[in-house]
């Protein structure tokens, strides 16, 4: 019986870490991807719920009244520090049904503010204006007002890479970066680029931004005005 429990639990948990991981490696539409990544949890947790209630329906029926009575022990000394995690989960569930923390969307809770990176179980992430990433518990959020920064569904985006050599702040280039970004022509006015990522390799900056426009073709011309741009912006600061 007990391997039987075993058994089954591990098979519960590696079924929807698999499904976790296919739902991010697979390409499924946006829109798909998020719903699955809203469901999947309160799917877990109902499953896990039933694996609990059928397990001690199984030390029932076999009389071991001593694992029920372990299991009532480690369940109450159990009670307030599962009830922390089981809030930021529920919390965290309700936030995303409810589509308030969106994955690449500019989000502001009172003080927080940044786009949100990735939506977790407990927690989420978000990349701060200065660049910092700052992981936020659900339960910190559930009663502010939060104001985002929605996506128009009719709109396109693409992870474009930049390289610039470091001859210059890393600030003030992602600065000048995404203020040519915003002016480009093609770009959306109503969804600001999103920088992802920044390396600095064998001196040059390597920034990978994700820019939102109409119509795919506008991606290289978007790349090309912006590498211009800098271009310019650089000679007239050599020049004076």
């Amino acid at each position: 019986m007990y391997i039987t429990i075993v058994s089954v639990g591990l098979g519960i948990f590696l079924l929807f870490r698999v499904l976790v991981f296919l739902n991010k490696v697979m390409p499924f539409p946006k829109r798909f991807k998020q719903l699955s990544a809203s469901i999947l949890p309160a799917a877990e947790l109902i499953v896990w719920f039933g694996f609990v209630v059928w397990f001690i329906r199984l030390f029932y029926k076999a009389y071991d009244y001593t694992a029920l009575i372990v299991i009532g022990v480690v369940a109450v000394l159990l009670m307030v520090p599962v009830w922390f995690v089981v809030k930021d989960f529920i919390f965290g569930l309700i936030l995303k049904l409810q589509r308030k923390l969106v994955v690449d969307t500019m989000i502001e809770i009172e003080e927080i503010k940044g786009v949100v990176l990735e939506a977790g179980h407990l927690s989420f992430d978000i990349r701060t204006p200065d660049g910092k990433i700052d992981t936020i518990p659900y339960n910190k959020v559930i009663s502010k007002v939060i104001s985002k920064q929605g996506t128009n569904i009719n709109l396109d985006n693409k992870l474009i890479s930049f390289r610039f050599k470091a001859g210059e702040d890393k600030n003030i280039m992602l600065s000048r970066l995404k203020s040519s970004l915003v002016n480009a022509p093609w770009v959306a006015a109503s969804q600001e680029p999103i920088i992802k990522d920044v390396q600095l390799v064998n001196g040059e900056y390597l920034v990978d931004v994700v820019v939102y426009f109409l119509k795919k073709e506008h991606a290289d011309r978007i790349k090309d005005y912006v590498v211009s741009m800098m271009g310019e912006k650089r000679r007239e600061i050599a020049m004076e």
